[in-house]
């Protein structure tokens, strides 16, 4: 369980983590406007010390020109930056999709593993190697998402019971049931 638990913490932390290194190479503000660094701050001063050079020389067409071409400057470098944070928002957006694949590829093993371990547990056989892959798939859904696993056996008969596992998100009222025994969810 604190396995999962810290799985999924660092999961989440390493996926916010992706996504500021790649906001971070966009809006990268440290120096002094030289290369690609300090950029904006540099364009942000030119244009203050434009506009002060305006207030000591009012009506100087050159002044005038001087303001609006650093105000178009300003103006490029924001376009340049928008395009660049959605070219990121749009790539994120593809890996939550793929992300989203992967873990509805993860549940629907898992469902498949319950029933053949169900139709093994009715069997009286204990499918050891079952359980051990199913656990590794189980590993892995907690990378992407807090869970909780929760096992409990479903009666069969009045003879016999099987083990039914039931995994749900974490910290969710009412619970969000992603896997109930032989059934599962899929996630959109």
């Amino acid at each position: 369980i604190l396995y999962r638990d810290e799985q999924a913490s660092v999961g989440a932390t390493e996926a916010k983590l992706k996504g500021l290194e790649q906001l971070s190479h966009i809006l990268d503000e440290v120096g002094k406007g030289e290369g690609e660094f300090g950029v904006l701050e540099d364009q942000f001063s030119e244009l203050q010390a434009q506009l002060q050079n305006l207030t000591m020389h009012v009506g100087d067409v050159s002044m005038d020109t001087n303001v609006r071409s650093a105000a178009k400057t300003l103006c490029q470098l924001f376009n340049q930056y928008a395009n660049a944070l959605t070219k990121t928002k749009d790539t994120l957006t593809e890996k939550l999709k793929g992300d989203v694949k992967e873990v509805n590829s993860i549940l629907n093993q898992i469902r498949e593993l319950n029933v053949q371990i169900r139709e093994a547990g009715i069997r009286k056989d204990s499918a050891l190697e079952l359980r051990d892959t199913r656990n590794v798939l189980i590993d892995e859904l907690s990378s992407y998402m807090k869970i909780d696993v929760t096992y409990t056996t479903e009666k069969i008969d009045q003879y016999s019971e099987v083990e039914k596992i039931v995994i749900n998100l974490a910290d969710t009222s009412p619970a969000v049931n992603l896997v109930d025994g032989i059934y599962a969810t899929q996630l959109m």
